[in-house]
């Protein structure tokens, strides 16, 4: 009868020992991940574009917004144009009504005695063109006035030079017969057939003769150079009209080249004031939010995430953690929200582990990781969900591998450590 009692006893201690083999033997012998945690952000691999504008203004039209796919090109935003257009519409003003100015000089230059100008000259600037015009006729008369004033006197010394000339020829003639008649006299006195005084008298009236030529030579020559003299100073007069409007035309040309260059800088300041796209992508943060609002000169507009850039995860690893990650590990990276249980856990590895601690807003240390997934969008099924910047995710780096006897004695071996040591 004992033995039939206990046999029950007995079949249960040792079905339990057998359980209790059987789970040592699998906690010996079965593994469990060991991993880290980090939760993520997935960005851009590389330069983000940053939008900014040279000059500022006030914002008209804000025509983007923050995760907007967008095309090269495309217009961001738009500022207020009035002042620039004024601007430039006064530079062009100015430039034309120079042009009215520059044909004057440039007529003036090349001795032209006419002026005209074109009928879309008239018709813009029927006041320039006329006053341009009177100018012109009144420097064309006074130019012709001191021209004719100039050529009375040239004509004067001629009129002189004409006249001593017909002198002097007149007095070579009488200075010719008389010294004639002096040789006859003295021929007729040797033979006593004239008296002295007659002879004396024709001497004297020689010498007056001989006195009035070298007095007209002299005057001669002052004529001659008296008209060489006009000729220049009327050359002059002419010289004179063409390099002041010469000098004139350069100064104009100046000032052309001088707003030419301001008016280029206000266009391209004009066509600035609608902000475009540098490259495709995606805005990742839009700076400006208030139409109407200002911004300052350089102020930032937009940051775009270029279409090529590879999208990674920058992780955060707890600093007990660095110890256990390295590149090349496997992780497992999921949706950090309500609807991660919709798409399976995507793999990734780990790329990149920084050498030192960075501090959050809140100061505390983290590693930052570099985590590439292997797609970039989560899937299940049919359904996609792609990656974006800014997306948050839930990193989950594969460390390394334990039994489950080592998890369940490594409280009791970390407890015996401590106990075996003394201070």
């Amino acid at each position: 009868m004992s033995y039939g009692h206990s046999s029950p006893s007995r079949l249960f201690l040792l079905g339990g020992g057998a359980l209790i083999g059987v789970c040592l033997l699998w906690a010996a012998l079965g593994s469990i991940d060991v991993v880290s945690h980090a939760p993520g952000v997935v960005t851009p691999e590389g330069q983000i574009k940053v939008v900014q504008h040279l000059e500022g203004g006030i914002v008209r039209h804000i025509e983007v917004e923050e995760g907007e796919l967008i095309r090269r090109g495309q217009r961001l935003i738009e500022l207020d144009p009035t002042r620039n257009r004024t601007e430039v519409d006064a530079l062009t003003v100015q430039l034309e009504s120079l042009q009215i100015k520059l044909a004057r000089l440039t007529a003036e230059v090349e001795g032209k005695r006419r002026l005209s100008y074109d009928d879309r000259w008239r018709e813009r600037y029927p006041q320039l063109v006329t006053e341009a015009l009177k100018l012109f006729q009144r420097r064309q008369e006074r130019l012709r006035s001191e021209v004719a004033v100039q050529q009375q006197l040239i004509i004067r010394h001629h009129h002189q030079l004409e006249e001593i000339n017909s002198r002097l020829e007149g007095n070579q003639n009488v200075l010719i017969f008389l010294q004639q008649q002096i040789a006859m006299s003295d021929k007729l006195l040797e033979s006593s057939l004239s008296n002295r005084m007659n002879h004396l008298d024709l001497l004297k009236e020689q010498s007056g003769v001989e006195r009035q030529i070298a007095e007209d030579r002299a005057l001669q020559k002052q004529m001659e150079a008296a008209v060489v003299e006009a000729d220049r100073q009327m050359e002059l007069i002419n010289n004179r009209f063409i390099e002041q409007a010469q000098s004139d035309l350069d100064q104009e040309l100046h000032k052309v080249q001088i707003l030419q260059q301001k008016l280029t800088r206000e266009q391209d300041t004009l066509q600035r004031t609608e902000v475009v796209a540098p490259v495709s992508g995606t805005i990742k943060r839009l700076y400006v939010t208030t139409e109407g609002g200002i911004i300052a000169p350089g102020g930032k507009i937009a940051e775009i995430v270029p279409q090529e850039a590879q999208l990674i995860i920058e992780a955060r690893l707890p600093p007990g953690d660095i110890g256990y990650v390295i590149p090349g590990q496997k992780v497992l990276i999921r949706l950090a929200s309500a609807d991660s249980f919709r798409f399976n856990p995507l793999p990734g590895q780990v790329v990149q582990v920084s050498p030192d601690t960075l501090l959050t807003r809140d100061e505390q240390p983290y590693y930052k990781l570099k985590i590439l997934p292997d797609t970039p969008f989560f899937a299940r099924d049919e359904q996609y969900y792609p990656f974006f910047p800014g997306m948050l995710v839930d990193c989950t780096i594969l460390t390394g591998e334990r039994t489950v006897l080592d998890y369940l004695l490594q409280p009791f071996i970390s407890i015996s450590q401590q106990a075996l040591r003394e201070r």
